[in-house]
């Protein structure tokens, strides 16, 4: 595992108030080198790197595994979240119409470190999200977040995630970009989108981190 997704968990885990040192958060990395090895954590939510399962899978991994792997397949219900200042607009709320019929609940939540550090904590541009987090000034911040369940079976986290990715593409000026590749050791550019859903690996963490964070 390189040195900037050491620092990503290392400050993910300072966000939760847990104090880590370097050295040893590398002695509990270098002993993962099988998707066995991150299921045996996925199976104890008492190890300390059981709430960024999902970023070890893709740290140690790869990309490939991270999409493919079958850890927490449960398609059944979904959250969108929007930062602080972005609405639940028409176009998504008629996006998820026309894929099925969905219950789709809005609220408000607290865009906290806490909640961030779950959700993006281990990832290799978490870093620099948390640099353009700084600059937009939102951390603490009240924003909006919607739960969707399914009620026909449609898959609601394939069809949200189509809807995010698609949304993206035809609204590039909703996500913000500052240039920190060369700065903090980040290695990334900060990049924040209009909203984030989760995919299936990620959906039973980030489904928790959220609900602790609704108002």
């Amino acid at each position: 595992m390189d040195s900037v997704c050491i620092k990503s968990f290392k400050l993910a885990m300072k966000m939760q108030g847990i104090e880590i040192d370097k050295d040893e958060l590398i002695k509990y990395t270098s002993k993962i080198k099988t998707y066995e090895d991150l299921k045996a954590i996925d199976r104890d939510n008492t190890h300390i790197l059981y709430p960024w399962v999902p970023a070890l899978v893709y740290d140690i991994l790869g990309y490939n595994e991270y999409k493919s792997c079958d850890l927490n397949i449960d398609e059944s219900d979904t959250y969108l979240l929007f930062r602080p200042g972005e609405s639940f607009d028409n176009e998504v709320y008629e996006a998820l119409q026309e894929k099925g019929d969905f219950e789709i609940q809005e609220f408000q939540y607290v865009f906290s470190k806490k909640l961030i550090s779950h959700l993006y904590g281990g990832f290799p541009w978490f870093l620099a999200y948390c640099s353009i987090c700084d600059e937009l000034n939102i951390w603490d911040k009240t924003g909006i977040a919607v739960y969707v369940k399914e009620k026909n079976d449609v898959p609601c986290i394939k069809c949200s995630v189509e809807i995010k990715n698609r949304y993206r593409d035809k609204h590039p000026e909703k996500t913000k970009e500052i240039n920190l590749s060369e700065e903090k050791g980040c290695g990334y550019n900060g990049i924040i989108h209009s909203f984030h859903c989760p995919n299936c690996i990620e959906k039973r963490r980030h489904s928790m981190a959220i609900e602790k964070a609704r108002l």
